[in-house]
């Protein structure tokens, strides 16, 4: 028994000579990442006399919007409101007139009107007082032959605070527009505080360039004579007027002396604008009248005749 053990131990080992050996490499194992097991808060390194926000000492956050106050405007002095009102019309024209523009740039002024009763008054009665108007159209297209002027499209409130008026005498020279006729219609009467009126004379048909063109008989001087009479009759405060001119037109002309003759007759007193510089002591005035300057005027009106 002891031989059969020995025998079986013996050839146990002889099995395994014949087969080849494996290599076997072994690579470490990848370590774990670190965690993080304090709060972000205790990573991040702060002043040590630093405490904590509580909710007494953060300001809550209001997401209402801040009302502003509305500006006094109304206690400001008179006199620095007229300034206010001064610069926010500086845009609109000294003289005004039936224009296509005036939409564009009076129209929207105007709504300052609206803002309460004191400014509507305020402001009304500076624009209207420190603006002249002319009374009978002279842009040239659809306004120059309308038969309703400026002055009959306002309001009587509107012309109750005018202190100028504008008369021009030219356009139309030779057959002036029907619209050009003075009635109950373009509310004169209104006119309380005109005392002033502008007479501004474009051209003098009763020189001699115009012969052949003009009408006989001394018309435009009747016709020009009677509108200037029939407008002054019918305000009831007037009593100044102004004469001025282009260049070609002669203080000593026929048309001159007939419309200044008949301001006298109305008692006016008479006084000179500047384009011309006429004085009572001077003829002339400024530039110089001649035939060069009368064809030229003559040419830009026949156009507009």
């Amino acid at each position: 028994m002891k031989s059969h053990k020995s025998a079986s131990t013996s050839t146990a080992p002889s099995s395994t000579v014949g087969r080849p050996k494996v290599l076997s490499i072994k690579f470490p194992a990848p370590k774990p990442a670190a965690t993080v097991t304090s709060p972000i808060s205790t990573l991040i390194t702060e002043p040590a006399n630093r405490t904590a926000p509580t909710a007494s000492t953060i300001a809550p956050v209001s997401r209402r919007k801040v009302k502003i106050a509305p500006f006094p405007f109304l206690d400001l002095p008179t006199e620095l409101r007229l300034e206010v009102y001064r610069h926010f019309f500086k845009d609109v024209w000294r003289t005004i007139d039936l224009d296509p523009d005036n939409h564009r740039l009076i129209h929207k002024k105007l709504g300052l009107f609206r803002s309460c009763r004191t400014i509507r008054y305020e402001a009304s009665d500076y624009f209207y007082s420190s603006r002249v108007f002319r009374v009978f159209p002279c842009h040239p297209g659809r306004y120059f032959k309308t038969k309703k002027p400026l002055l009959a499209r306002m309001k009587p409130t509107c012309r109750a605070h005018m202190t100028t008026l504008e008369v021009r005498l030219g356009p139309g020279w030779s057959q002036p527009p029907r619209g050009w006729v003075v009635n109950d219609a373009l509310g004169l009467q209104d006119c309380t505080k005109v005392y002033k009126i502008k007479i501004f004379v474009e051209c003098d048909p009763g020189e001699s360039v115009f012969k052949g063109f003009r009408q006989e008989n001394g018309f435009f001087e009747a016709f020009s004579t009677n509108l200037l009479t029939d407008v002054i009759n019918r305000l009831p405060n007037a009593r100044m007027v102004e004469f001025d001119a282009w260049e070609s037109v002669k203080k000593d002309g026929h048309l001159m002396q007939v419309l200044v003759g008949a301001m006298e007759a109305l008692g006016m007193e008479i006084t000179w604008g500047p384009e011309r510089g006429w004085t009572n002591c001077q003829d002339h005035g400024k530039g110089k009248d001649g035939e060069a300057g009368l064809e030229s005027q003559f040419a830009m009106l026949r156009m507009a005749a």
